[in-house]
């Protein structure tokens, strides 16, 4: 009973930006690379993430999410990367000048652009074609990756990688490279 008190029957409680998940990765595109580049945020949580200071990085650029971005309950968010845009709650657009991803590479989520040395500050990592990447040390010392360990980059001009959905995201056999989903339940069943 909450006689006297504010109902509470049926309130969601909003996620955390710990409950983000790199969960698809458009690195070769088919054709020109440039601005059409891709990663796909998945929110794992029952309520909305407000992802106002979530900030990405890979090789030396690093993009923080504006005031007013909300990924939805269990939704996607693709980031569109080095393209100007519009941004909404299912497209975030980095703009320009930005880089592209690359055949070998790793990107990584953290919760500000305090300090991209902290693990305690790093919310998610992947990385591809080979292993050693750039924070990959700080990925293991937070428990998020083992070093050593990559997504190989032989795959398909066209294809992206994608997490399975079975386990945590946090090992490079929950992924696989299959037809692009972005913005989509992911294809990929197996690695």
């Amino acid at each position: 009973p909450s006689i006297g008190l504010a109902n509470t029957c049926g309130s969601v409680v909003p996620g955390t930006l710990a409950d983000l998940r790199i969960n698809e990765v458009l690195v070769d595109p088919v054709g020109a690379n440039a601005g059409q580049t891709r990663v796909e945020i998945r929110n794992s949580a029952a309520g909305p993430v407000n992802t106002a200071g979530l900030t990405i990085c890979f090789q030396s650029n690093y993009f923080i999410f504006p005031a007013g971005s909300t990924v939805p309950a269990a939704g996607l968010l693709v980031l569109h990367l080095n393209e100007a845009g519009v941004n909404t709650n299912s497209d975030v657009y980095t703009g320009t000048p930005f880089a592209d991803l690359t055949a070998s590479d790793a990107f990584y989520l953290y919760l500000n652009d305090v300090d991209f040395s902290d693990p305690a500050n790093m919310v998610d990592f992947f990385e591809w074609g080979a292993a050693g990447q750039a924070r990959e040390d700080v990925a293991e010392a937070a428990g998020l990756w083992t070093a050593g360990q990559f997504f190989p980059a032989v795959f398909p001009e066209g294809r992206s990688i994608q997490w399975t959905g079975s386990g945590d995201g946090n090992t490079p056999a929950e992924f696989c490279a299959d037809v692009p989903t972005l913005g989509a339940v992911n294809q990929c069943t197996s690695s």
